[in-house]
């Protein structure tokens, strides 16, 4: 089931910067991200929904869709 876009996100932000380990987290300033990813856009009022996720299957079949690619970096603005 695909989820949106800025929750996949940010579960990929928090498990790269261990915030739910009881230690010190790492403090990360940037974070850049090349992944597959499965796009959908749910009808919704006032405004569509960009839902996004990683791929269910490590192996695709030819009846799977192509996945496709997100680049993206996040920085701390200073």
């Amino acid at each position: 089931m695909l989820r949106p876009l800025s929750e996949m996100l940010l579960e990929l932000a928090t498990g790269l910067t261990g915030t739910d380990v009881g230690g010190p987290a790492l403090a990360v300033s940037r974070l850049e991200l090349d992944l597959p990813i499965e796009v959908s856009v749910r009808p919704a009022e006032p405004v569509p929904e960009l839902l996004a996720d990683l791929p269910r299957w490590r192996w695709s079949t030819p009846f799977d869709q192509v996945p496709s690619r997100m680049r993206v970096r996040l920085e701390v603005a200073r």
